[in-house]
Parts: structure tokens; C-alpha cells; sequence
């Protein structure tokens, strides 16, 4: 029988006979910048190449692409947006309050309760009793449970920083529904604002109606000589 011999090689060295162990090319890290673009380059290139050869599918991909856009276009549902704003202000009975920096301050601390309540059920609700039928294009398809949640789906309002400004924005099917949906629900902020207000006067006026009569000066006393 004939045997072959095959040396038996490990990391340190060989057994038998001697074998090197060829080690890889160092990576030269200094890559000149112009082998780099000519890599970019030649990249370019082949992907032209490419796309030469595969015209014909890049040119009907486009195709599809614009006439499914145009489709969507024709189709779609045309959306109209209506924007307001409202200023906010502190006042005192009848008469607005001095600037100051510190009226200015509550104003602006008191913003983002007036931008949740112009979302609130109680306003929204109100709105939707005075819109006509003819401007409730946005509700053709959805019960009359369901009217509040789709109004705030449409409504956007956000307040700008530094500002005594609330921006209201609302977005329906048809243009005219939705500059009536923002008079109608501006109508019934005021409203809402105006019937708190009104109770809190009569609150107060009712405490000070209330107060004990010793509070009242003694004008029984003796007469002055």
C-alpha cells in the first residue's frame, strides 16, 4: 500500500517538515481620495449601464406611476380648510385691564384652557345646533352619535407662543361648510365663555348680597356735639 505523507500544520508551526503560513496583505488606510471618486465613479456608470439595458422596464414602471397618480387625483375627495383666529383678553367688568406684564402673564397661562375647550363637547354640541343642514356634507356617512368625534377630527387649533393668539382651522368636503363650522363654533366658545363669566358675576354679587349686617357701620350712635 502506498501512504502520502501530509504535514500536520498548527498556528506555531509544523510537525514533520516546515511550512510557512501565509499571512494576508496588510489594507492600506491611505487610500488616495482620487481612487475613491473613481470607484464612485465607475459605480455611476455601471448603474447607467443598467438602466440602459432596462429601459424599456424603468419607462413603463413611470408610466404605471403617473397614471396611477392621475387616477388618484381625479378621484379623490377634494378638502377644503377655513382658518380663524381669536384674541384673547382679560377683562374687568366692562372694560378691558392695563397691559401689564403680569395681566399679560395670566392671559398666556389661561391659553391652553382655551384651546381645549374650543374642542369640548359642550361647544362642539352647541355648534352642531346651529349648523344648517345644508353644511353637514361631513356627516352624510356617520350617525349623529358619532358628529362630535368627526368635528374634532377636521378641527386643528394651537396657539402661538408669546401670543394672546388662538389659530382655529377646520377642514371639510365642501368650502362653505367649513367657514360655517368655524362662525359656529366660534359662536359657541363665546357663548360658553360669555355664560361663565355671567355666573361668576352673579356668584360674587350673590356673596356680597349675602354679607352679615355687622358689617354694616353703626349709624345709631349718639350724635357728635
Amino acid at each position: 500500500p502506498r501512504f502520502t505523507l501530509f504535514p500536520y500544520t498548527t498556528l506555531f508551526g509544523s510537525f514533520g517538515m516546515s511550512h510557512d503560513i501565509q499571512q494576508p496583505a496588510p489594507v492600506n488606510m491611505d487610500m488616495p481620495v482620487g481612487g475613491a471618486h473613481a470607484n464612485i465613479f465607475s459605480a455611476i456608470i455601471r448603474f447607467l449601464h443598467i438602466v440602459r439595458l432596462r429601459k424599456g422596464i424603468v419607462i413603463a414602471w413611470l408610466l404605471i406611476a403617473a397614471v396611477g397618480g392621475s387616477v388618484y387625483y381625479s378621484v379623490a375627495p377634494r378638502k377644503y380648510d377655513a382658518d380663524a383666529q381669536l384674541y384673547v383678553i382679560r377683562t374687568q367688568g366692562n372694560a378691558v385691564t392695563p397691559g401689564s406684564s403680569e395681566t399679560l402673564r395670566q392671559v398666556k397661562d389661561e391659553i391652553p384652557t382655551h384651546v381645549r375647550l374650543v374642542s369640548s363637547q359642550r361647544v362642539i354640541m352647541g355648534a352642531l345646533d346651529k349648523l344648517g343642514p345644508d353644511h353637514r356634507i361631513d356627516f352624510n356617512n356617520t350617525s349623529k352619535e358619532a358628529w362630535a368625534d368627526t368635528v374634532r377630527r377636521n378641527l386643528r387649533v394651537s396657539a402661538e407662543r408669546t401670543t394672546n393668539l388662538t389659530d382655529f382651522r377646520y377642514r371639510s368636503l365642501d368650502p362653505d361648510a367649513a367657514a360655517s363650522m368655524l362662525k359656529v363654533l366660534r359662536h359657541a366658545y363665546l357663548k360658553v365663555v360669555n355664560d361663565s363669566i355671567q355666573t361668576r358675576s352673579q356668584q360674587d354679587l350673590a356673596r356680597l348680597v349675602d354679607l352679615p349686617a355687622t358689617l354694616e357701620p353703626d349709624v345709631s350712635g349718639s350724635a357728635p356735639t
